[in-house]
Order: C-alpha cells, then sequence, then structure tokens
C-alpha cells in the first residue's frame, strides 16, 4: 500500500506531518479527475501514456489509458530511481483507478 509506506515512514518522526503529506498527496492526485494530462510524459518510449505529477518532494506516477481511464501506479520519493523502484515495486502496474469515462470514481492511493 503505498499511501501507508509513507505514512509508516514519516510517521516514525512525526504522525502529525505524516498525515499531512499523505493528505496532501491525495488532493494533488484528485487533480487528474478533472487535468488528466497535467503531469509530464515519463519515458514515453518506453511507458506510453504514463505521466508524472509532483507533490513536494514526492511523484505521482500514473497512466491514462486508451480506455481514457487514470490509473495511480505509484507515488515515490523524488530521490528514488523509478527505474529501479519499477522492478521492486511492479512498476508499471495498477494500484487505483481515479477517473472512468468522466465519473470520478475516488482515488484509492493503495
Amino acid at each position: 500500500m503505498v499511501a501507508a509506506r509513507v505514512y509508516s515512514y514519516i510517521s516514525r518522526d512525526s504522525p502529525g506531518a505524516a498525515y499531512k503529506v499523505v493528505h496532501g498527496i491525495y488532493e494533488k492526485a484528485h487533480l487528474l479527475l478533472a487535468l488528466p494530462d497535467i503531469g509530464h510524459l515519463y519515458e514515453p518510449e518506453k511507458h506510453p501514456g504514463v505521466r508524472i505529477l509532483l507533490y513536494g518532494r514526492y511523484r505521482i506516477v500514473y497512466q491514462r489509458r486508451s480506455d481514457e481511464n487514470v490509473y495511480v501506479l505509484g507515488v515515490f520519493h523524488g530521490a528514488l530511481d523509478l527505474a529501479k523502484a519499477g522492478e521492486d515495486d511492479g512498476f508499471p502496474s495498477q494500484v487505483g483507478k481515479v477517473y472512468e469515462h468522466g465519473r470520478a470514481h475516488g482515488l484509492a492511493l493503495a
């Protein structure tokens, strides 16, 4: 679970800060409901449709697929090498559906 890992790591030092960060990531990702192409493309030759939306030190990695749905693939710290994270975390795998055919379905940052 992406949000749980972020929260767990930060909460060791500050549970309040951990809540603020996870809540902020969640709110930022909700921009995808209205603006699915807001992020910059990530290696379009290797990962078609994969984009990155920044929130503070974190990268929200998502993909807009041919079915017009937007899927959050993961949330990664900016210092992390995404290529190596992909090997460990199964990137790009589906984590949560954000948008489906023009209707909000909520956001799962699993």
